[in-house]
């Protein structure tokens, strides 16, 4: 029988860190999955993005807390602008005059809600995350 190694907390930072990675790949599949009907249904759509959070108003309480990951500000942008630009929000926008597209978002949005406890363990580490029709990118403000 092959004799155990111990092994040590130094050891686990890289295997946390592989992991994260890992998982953050797994994630960036699945967005761009979840956004590729939105992005078919509506052409026009070039990007969606929010921002996640965790509240860091008791600092204590964020580290025994996983449920204060919060999703915010879900907005879109339009073909021809540039990602940096123009970003809209469909609750605060006269421009979104489309009810299917705001079903459609709202749907989306509320998945993202569902999924806060899974989207803060797989990529809580990025503060915005941006779907366009050909990447999805992980940001740090």
């Amino acid at each position: 029988m092959p004799k155990a190694t111990k092994k040590t907390l130094k050891e686990l930072h890289p295997a946390v860190t592989n992991f994260q990675t890992k998982l953050a790949a797994e994630a960036k599949v699945i967005l761009k999955n979840e956004c590729s009907g939105l992005f078919a249904d509506f052409p026009n759509v070039e990007a969606i993005r929010w921002t996640q959070r965790i509240p860091l108003e008791n600092p204590e309480f964020v580290h025994t807390n996983k449920s204060e990951f919060t999703i915010d500000n879900v907005e879109y942008r339009v073909k021809g602008q540039r990602i940096d630009e123009d970003w809209y929000s469909p609750w605060n926008d006269s421009r979104t005059e489309n009810p299917d597209f705001l079903d459609s978002l709202t749907e989306f949005e509320n998945q993202l809600f569902d999924a806060e406890e899974t989207l803060s363990l797989a990529i809580g580490q990025y503060d915005r995350v941006t779907v366009t029709r050909t990447d999805v990118l992980f940001d740090t403000l």
